[in-house]
């Protein structure tokens, strides 16, 4: 299947719905590798019968250690695949569909910014910039300066991680 990037589905209800069908999902590992290297010499002196020999040797050890963590786009693709498998998400799903709370589904097709995804779009900057200014009311947001350094500047978004935020499309 191909690799995906949902636009609604974080990481943690992905991999929760994923325990909860008893998919297995690609952890993080330690690789351990091991190289041993044997050194040895050895002699032999002797007149016939009466011979003496000896060697002397050494084992060198080589241990390296890290960790091979999967990357997330295929982590994700892999768990929506197993879900889909065991027909736990709806894939376009037709109109008389039942969906319910937390459904996983799949729809592709095209969608446009209403008044309603531009306004979701603004609450997530509100909502990261809270967070960044540590605020707890909403009112507070009056008194900010906007010429403060810590505040969003246009739409570069460097400060609030805004860039590329998620947005629902209605």
């Amino acid at each position: 299947m191909t690799l995906r990037s949902p636009s609604f589905l974080d990481l943690e209800t992905l991999l929760s719905q994923a325990e909860y069908h008893d998919i297995d999902v690609p952890v993080a590992q330690d690789i351990v590798e091991t190289t041993v290297s044997k050194r040895s010499g050895g002699g032999k002196a002797g007149l016939g019968a009466i011979a003496l020999s000896g060697s002397a040797g050494s084992d060198f050890q080589f241990q390296s250690t890290y960790s091979l963590a999967p990357r997330e786009k295929a982590t994700v693709s892999k768990v929506i695949d197993g879900l889909i498998r065991e027909k736990a998400v709806q894939v376009n799903p037709v109109g008389d569909s039942a969906l319910s709370k937390d459904a996983l589904i799949e729809i592709e097709g095209t969608a446009r910014i209403t008044a309603a995804s531009v306004m979701s779009k603004v609450f997530f900057v509100f909502r990261r910039l809270m967070l960044a200014r540590d605020i707890n009311d909403l009112s507070e947001l009056a008194h900010l300066d906007l010429e403060d350094a810590t505040s969003p500047r246009g739409s570069s978004g460097s400060t609030c991680r805004t860039n590329c935020s998620p947005f629902p499309c209605f």
